[in-house]
């Protein structure tokens, strides 16, 4: 536990530190499943040690636990996953026909543009929600990808931090591109997922699954760390605007 000023400071770098390593071993998770399989598990693995790492406890072995979560979801977050690929793909390609659009000259090419606007933002909302749910619960294909696309609408303040956090990291790296091999998708990717999951928290107050050590003991040091804090003390669930979200366990 680090106190005082210089504690601030040295706890202040180890975060920093865990971004960077954090943000490459997501790039080499992602290159390593060949983009469309990799990138899945690679945010799910990001997730979960980012998510530790806001509660104030974070892993002791990036390396280890990092690549023994992605191989272990490998298969089963891709399997729910794909819907996010076929839109990443759907944008990509609207993106290139205005790019050939408007090299071309062809009037109106501005409407082309809209639509990729549209599916990248949906894709990057629901992306978080979907990772951030899937640290917390397990349920059916239909019932978990419902979920992601339906909690935006729930859970508006939350969604609109995940934009302003990505359209502010995205202008970053587009203006200082050394930014995104050094925190460029860690902090856009994990801060998204870790304000979902904060979201859905006082909303279901479900904590992470029983399974998961790393996150049930790091959300139980929180909670003894802030126990004598009424205002962080854990409140009751509150009701959604969407109630059928999802069948939640």
């Amino acid at each position: 536990m680090y106190t005082g000023w210089t504690g601030r400071v040295m706890a202040f770098l180890n975060y920093a530190t865990q971004l960077v390593v954090l943000n490459f071993l997501w790039i080499l998770g992602t290159l390593l499943g060949g983009f469309v399989l990799g990138v899945a598990p690679a945010t799910l693995s990001l997730g979960r040690l980012v998510t530790a790492l806001s509660l104030g406890d974070p892993s002791g072995s990036l390396w280890r636990d990092f690549w023994s979560y992605y191989f272990a979801q490998f298969w089963s977050v891709n399997k729910q996953a794909w819907v996010f690929t076929a839109l990443a793909i759907i944008a990509g390609a609207d993106l290139y026909a205005f790019r050939i659009a408007a090299y071309n000259g062809i009037a109106g090419t501005g409407a082309l543009l809209a639509p990729f606007i549209i599916v990248a933002l949906l894709c990057v909302v629901a992306n978080a929600y979907f990772h951030a749910s899937r640290l917390r619960f397990r349920d059916t294909q239909w019932a978990t990808l419902k979920f992601a696309f339906l909690s935006p609408l729930a859970f508006l303040p939350a969604t609109l931090a995940i934009i302003l956090i990505n359209i502010a990291f995205f202008m970053l790296t587009w203006q200082l591109p050394i930014t995104a091999v050094l925190i460029g998708f860690s902090v856009p990717l994990g801060a998204s997922i870790v304000i979902a999951g904060h979201a859905i928290d006082r909303a279901y107050h479900s904590g992470f699954l029983a399974t998961d050590r790393l996150l049930t003991d790091a959300d139980s040091a929180w909670r003894s760390r802030h126990e004598a804090d009424p205002t962080l003390a854990p409140q009751a669930p509150k009701p959604s605007r969407f109630k059928k979200l999802g069948k939640r366990k």
